[in-house]
């Protein structure tokens, strides 16, 4: 079965208003498969817990992997929402000196 990986960067100047239904339509096409979305949402999730891209993907049933600060202002900006069983999935991070950003990396197990 194919997995499908979408990357995606949300500038700040982006409203949700504009973003969530493009990517409510993304997520829809591929609800029939596994997905992976991941990228720079400009959202801090240890700030918004009910932040409008978090609730919408719950509201999907995806699940967001990343839980710790993972810039040099110790914001969490960086996301990867992903609908595949948790036991299958993990997420780490790994330095980038050319970024205020760390890198994001996802693993998924597969047969």
């Amino acid at each position: 079965m194919p997995l499908n990986i979408i990357c995606a960067y949300r500038p700040n100047h982006c409203t949700y208003k504009d973003f969530l239904p493009a990517v409510q339509s993304v997520i829809r096409d591929s609800d029939s498969h596994p997905t992976v979305l991941m990228g720079d949402f400009n959202e801090d999730l240890l700030l918004e817990t009910k932040s409008p891209l978090f609730t919408m993907m719950r509201a999907n049933n995806f699940q967001q992997h990343v839980t710790k600060a993972r810039t040099d202002q110790q914001s969490l900006l960086d996301h990867i929402y992903t609908n595949l069983p948790t036991n299958l999935v993990a997420s780490d991070v790994a330095d980038c000196y050319y970024s205020d950003h760390d890198l994001i990396l996802l693993t998924v197990e597969h047969s």
